[in-house]
């Protein structure tokens, strides 16, 4: 479809040009009858020259801006079909790991909700390739950019909680506080990672739906 459409442009391309050209040669025929002289004849021909090549120039630079632009979109949305898989994953571990922090001290001790989380949130160091990454910027709604925050505060927990989770294996009043403070920053940080991994997930499937064809 790709080369046929190329085809197709580049026989528009030939036959304006020529049909410019055609229009130059009976615009310069009629001005050199009207002026009788050669030299203004010549000079009102360059100028026609100068701008028709002008106008040529910016149509074929505008035609490849499109084709280059479609060609962005369709590569992000394939990107974003080959991510959605992926991504599923990293929800579904912030989301665990969510539910073990907001479990109360009573049904689950702190040394136990430690070892789930830490062992819920390592799907969450998944870091995306840079260029798929810059390659989803045509997508609409800023979902590079979303998608970009949602991953730096996954991956941002992910690593803290392995980190700072061993010290707190016997814990006193103040540990025990520290280690609250912690988790409701943890709980912050994956609350809004959540609202937008769900809401980029949900336009990464309507953009690449149609990239889908039933058998």
């Amino acid at each position: 479809m790709t080369r046929l459409s190329n085809v197709v442009f580049w026989i528009a391309a030939v036959t304006f040009s020529v049909a410019m050209l055609a229009l130059a040669m009976l615009a310069c025929r009629i001005i050199e009858q009207a002026l009788d002289s050669k030299k203004d004849f010549w000079d009102i021909a360059t100028a026609i020259g100068t701008c028709g090549a002008v106008a040529v120039a910016l149509w074929f630079g505008l035609r490849q801006e499109t084709l280059r632009r479609r060609d962005s979109v369709v590569r992000a949305r394939l990107i974003g079909a080959y991510l959605t898989p992926r991504l599923s994953v990293l929800l579904d571990a912030a989301c665990k790991t969510r539910i073990i922090l907001q479990t109360p001290i009573g049904e689950l001790p702190l040394t136990s909700k430690y070892g789930q989380a830490e062992s819920a949130c390592r799907p969450m160091g998944w870091v995306i390739p840079p260029d798929d990454l810059a390659a989803l910027t045509p997508l609409p709604r800023s979902t590079a950019f979303r998608l970009a925050r949602a991953i730096a505060l996954m991956n941002a927990v992910a690593s803290d909680i392995p980190v700072k989770g061993p010290s707190f294996q016997r814990l006193t009043t103040f540990r025990t506080a520290l280690l609250n403070g912690f988790i409701a920053s943890w709980e912050e940080q994956l609350d809004e990672a959540i609202d937008l991994m769900t809401a980029v997930q949900a336009e990464l499937l309507s953009v690449s739906a149609g990239l889908v064809r039933p058998a």
